[in-house]
């Protein structure tokens, strides 16, 4: 029974913090499916921690476009912007790779 609640307050706690991000992100795309639901959260934390893990403060608008060649595993991100009271942090672009094993992101 504990080993059930535990497993409810961490998918509460998950979820709760995956669509606070999707408030802070925007995605635009040519592959709809990757502007919304799972595809969009996994885009947005992935590249938010990456920018995060560079040191940038937490609070920022995110938005990416997602226009570039796509495969299985992989979507080129057009273009990255991490915005914050409308001046830009970081803008760039990259590469997002997926697969069974995890995500990563390689911004220039």
């Amino acid at each position: 029974m504990k080993l059930i609640l535990t497993l409810a307050i961490v998918i509460f706690s998950l979820s709760f913090s995956l669509s606070a991000l999707a408030a802070d992100c925007e995605i635009n795309s040519v592959y709809s499916e990757l502007e919304t639901g799972l595809n969009k959260d996994v885009i947005c934390k992935t590249v938010m921690d990456e920018l995060k893990s560079r040191g940038l403060p937490e609070g920022a608008y995110l938005l990416i476009e997602a226009n570039g060649r796509r495969t299985t595993y992989t979507v080129e991100l057009t273009n990255v912007m991490y915005l914050l009271n409308g001046q830009a942090l970081y803008a760039g672009q990259g590469m997002l790779n997926w697969n069974p094993d995890g995500e990563w992101v390689t911004l220039e």
